[in-house]
Order: structure tokens, then C-alpha cells, then sequence
């Protein structure tokens, strides 16, 4: 029993290293942004707006190319391959940044990067779904976003420790370890077993499972999918005409829905754009770097608490919450600009009230419900659709802040976000059906009664 738990904690831990790069790659650009604008040997003028923008943005303009190819090259290569193939990108985008002797090839390196990191962010939830029992699978879903949450607290850790001498070049170089222990460690980690079972055999499938299950439940697990495989294969031959089904269009119209609502609800400003919003209202260059590590704690603290409650709660509730939180807090911030109230200490409380809000429910429960809710065949290709969508949303937020941040200030757009996450609420509450606890496979039964034959009628409980 020992054995087979330390084998599915290291499947786990090196499935869920993506997430880790994710976030450190992401996260580490809001530290090292300070002093890449300071740095003469890589501009001799003043970074534009628009030039600051892109170096933030690079990766996320990256990432949606990463998105829409690799789900349909998980599909037909395997989620193992694919992983393997992000780890090198991630190692090579790395060395570039770190390397980078001018504003052009440092935006070029990010770019690579991002094509790593939206491939990472939609097939690692897929690849530890796809493992993951169904009565835990919510947990291990979180798996990745709580990598995530250590890679961000890691890159602003390093980056305030790279501060003291200004070495920018170090804090973004340092993502070269996790990269490499990605792409060697996937090697002999196991291929999804519902991958082999649709594309290789039934034994092989089989024999992934008997590393982290017991035998009757393989065989439990694996008459499910091939139930689920003959359902499909009965309605239709391919995947576009599967497609052309209307509760698979349904489906992914609100998994671009969460997708979109994830990027445009403030979170991302704040993770990339702390230390420059905290100097842009006159605080000191040592507060505005430290408060990012008070964010990277509580985004990483609250994450763990999101994965306790979400096979409790279920998916629905959390998100609902989380809006709650997050509408009152950042509208407290937007007031604060309006109202005069120049505190530090009183802005930090708002955004990490945000980021509690933020980490413990959409942060990672919308990749979890990515991860569900689309059925076998097209599970690559539907998480890369949303993926897309995501990156699309979040690099126009992070290029277009700035600029807009110039034109209308700080806090108008804090209360702009307050608005967006009403509309989520009130999306989550209406459209979103609740997967707790169900398999992959009776999800995508449920979903399919209940969009194709009876849409009023529930299948999934409402709450």
C-alpha cells in the first residue's frame, strides 16, 4: 500500500511540475520588471508603456498558440509526450530570458515560454484528471494549481533575493531546475490511462491503474470508460462531428465562459502588477517588492484551503464565493482611490483579501472544471479551446493595464473589475452545472441527457 502511494505521489508531483513552472514564469516578471526597466545594457531609454506591456504579456501572447496546439497533439501523440516536449520549451524560453541582450529577444524568450506555459496550463489538469479517482479528483485537480500558487511564492521569494544586487537575469533564469526536472521526471511517468485504453489497448490502460488502484476498482474504472468509448463511437466517428453536437457546443461555450471569467476578474493584475501599482501611488520600492510576497503566501496558503473544500463543497458553491469576496474587496480598493485614502497597508489588505477570494475558488477550481467536463474524444481538444480563450482574455488584461491604467487611473479599473465579478457570479449561478463526486465518464452521460435529449430537466444536483 506504501509502495503504490509513493508511486502515485511521484505521477502526481512531476504531472503537476508544469503547474509549478506556470506560475514561477508568470509570477517572476513582476519583481524583475522593476529592475529590467533600470537596466541600461538592455535599453539606453525608457521603456514605453507598450514595450513594458509586452515584456508582461509576452508570455501570455505565447501561450495561445501553446493552448490551441497541444490539445489536439495530446489527442493523437499522448499526454506523456506532450509534457515532455513542454519541459524542453520551458528550458530553452528560460536560458533566452536570461540571456537576452535586448528588450527584443527578452519579449522573444517570453514568448517561448508562453507557448510552454499554455500548453502546461490546460493539459497538466488533464493529465491528473485523467489519473485522479473520481472521489478525489477535485483535490488532485488542485494538485496543479497549488503548484502554480508555489511557483509564483517561489519566483517572489528569488526575486526579492536577486533584488539586493539587481539581478534580474538570475530571477527569470532560475526556472531552468524545475524545467529540466519536468522534462527528465515525465519520462518515467506513466501515460494517461484513458488515453491508452481509447488508443493503445485495454492492458496497457489496465496495467496504469493497478499502480495506484486496487483491482476491483480497475475493473470498475475501466467498464466505465469503455462504456463511455461505445457511446461516443455509436453517436459519431469523429470529432467534428462530435462537434457539431449541440450539448458538446454547449459545453464548451461554458467552459469558454469560466475560461474568460477566470482572466477578467482582477487576479491577474495584481499578480503581475503589485510592486508597479504600488508605486505608482508614491509607496517606497521595499514595500511594493515585500508586498508581493504577502500576496505569493496567502495565494499559495488559500490554495491548499480551496483543495480541501472543493470535494466537500463542490465546484459551484466555491465559485460563488469566491465572487462574493472578491466584488467586496476590490471595490474597497477602487473606493480608496476615489475617497482620497492614500494607506499602504490598508491598499495590501484589500488586494490580499482579493487574492484570498481569488486562490481558494477560481483560481483553481475553473482548471478542475475544465479538466471534467468535456467528454474523452475531444478532452484535449476542448481544454485547448478554453485555453486559448483563457490566454487571449489574460494577455489583453495584462498588455492593455498599463495603457489604460495611464488613461483612466488605478482605481476606476479596480472598480471595473468589482462590475466583471458580479456578471461571473451570476454566469456561475445559472449555466453551471456541479460535477462533485461523479466519474469522468458519468459526467459525460449526465451532460450529454442533459443537453441533447431534456435540457430543463437536472441531472447534476443545483448547489
Amino acid at each position: 500500500m506504501n509502495k503504490r502511494k509513493c508511486k502515485t505521489g511521484l505521477i502526481y508531483f512531476f504531472g503537476a511540475l508544469g503547474g509549478l513552472l506556470f506560475g514561477y514564469d508568470t509570477g517572476v516578471i513582476a519583481i524583475a520588471l522593476t529592475y529590467i526597466k533600470k537596466d541600461i545594457t538592455l535599453s539606453m531609454t525608457q521603456l514605453s508603456s507598450i514595450a513594458e506591456g509586452l515584456i508582461v504579456s509576452g508570455v501570455l501572447w505565447g501561450a495561445i498558440p501553446g493552448a490551441v496546439l497541444t490539445g489536439p497533439l495530446s489527442d493523437r501523440f499522448g499526454r506523456k509526450r506532450v509534457i515532455i516536449a513542454l519541459g524542453f520549451l520551458f528550458t530553452v524560453g528560460a536560458l533566452g530570458c536570461a540571456w537576452a541582450p535586448t528588450v527584443s529577444i527578452l519579449i522573444f524568450s517570453r514568448i517561448i515560454l508562453g507557448v510552454a506555459v499554455g500548453g502546461a496550463s490546460g493539459l497538466v489538469p488533464v493529465y491528473l484528471s485523467e489519473m485522479a479517482p473520481a472521489g478525489s479528483r477535485g483535490m488532485i485537480g488542485g494538485i496543479n494549481t497549488s503548484m502554480n500558487a508555489v511557483g509564483i511564492l517561489m519566483a517572489y521569494i528569488f526575486g526579492n533575493i536577486c533584488a539586493a544586487t539587481a539581478d534580474w537575469r538570475m530571477m527569470v533564469g532560475l526556472a531552468v531546475v524545475p524545467a529540466i526536472m519536468l522534462m527528465v521526471g515525465m519520462i518515467f511517468m506513466p501515460e494517461s490511462p484513458r488515453w491508452l485504453l481509447q488508443n493503445v489497448s485495454e492492458e496497457a490502460s489496465r496495467k496504469v491503474l493497478l499502480l495506484m488502484r486496487n483491482e476491483q476498482e480497475v475493473e470498475a474504472e475501466i467498464a466505465e470508460i469503455k462504456l463511455a468509448n461505445e457511446m461516443e463511437k455509436k453517436q459519431s466517428q469523429s470529432i467534428w462531428k462530435m462537434l457539431s453536437e449541440p450539448w458538446v457546443r454547449k459545453l464548451i461555450l461554458i467552459g469558454i465562459g469560466l475560461a474568460v471569467g477566470q482572466q477578467v476578474l482582477g487576479a491577474q493584475v495584481l499578480l503581475y502588477y503589485t510592486p508597479t501599482i504600488l508605486l505608482g501611488v508614491g509607496f517606497s520600492e521595499q514595500f511594493a517588492l515585500l508586498s508581493t510576497l504577502g500576496i505569493g503566501v496567502i495565494n499559495l496558503f488559500f490554495t491548499f484551503l480551496g483543495m480541501a473544500l472543493i470535494d466537500r463543497w463542490g465546484r459551484k458553491k466555491l465559485l460563488i464565493a469566491g465572487n462574493s469576496l472578491m466584488c467586496v474587496s476590490i471595490a474597497l480598493l477602487g473606493s480608496l482611490g476615489l475617497l482620497n485614502i492614500s494607506s499602504g497597508p490598508l491598499m495590501l489588505a484589500c488586494m490580499c483579501l482579493f487574492m484570498v477570494g481569488f486562490s481558494s475558488t477560481w483560481g483553481m477550481t475553473v482548471w478542475v472544471v475544465l479538466s471534467e467536463i468535456f467528454p474523452l474524444k475531444i478532452r484535449g481538444f476542448g481544454m485547448g479551446i478554453c485555453s486559448t480563450c483563457l490566454w487571449v482574455a489574460c494577455a489583453l488584461v495584462s498588455q492593455f493595464f498599463p495603457i489604460l491604467s495611464d488613461i483612466i487611473g488605478y482605481y476606476t479599473i479596480f472598480l471595473i473589475f468589482a462590475g466583471i465579478n458580479v456578471v461571473a457570479l451570476l454566469y456561475v449561478a445559472f449555466q453551471l452545472p456541479e460535477t462533485k463526486g461523479y466519474s469522468l465518464e458519468m459526467i459525460e452521460m449526465n451532460m450529454q441527457a442533459r443537453y441533447a435529449k431534456r435540457p430543463k430537466e437536472r441531472f447534476f444536483e443545483s448547489s
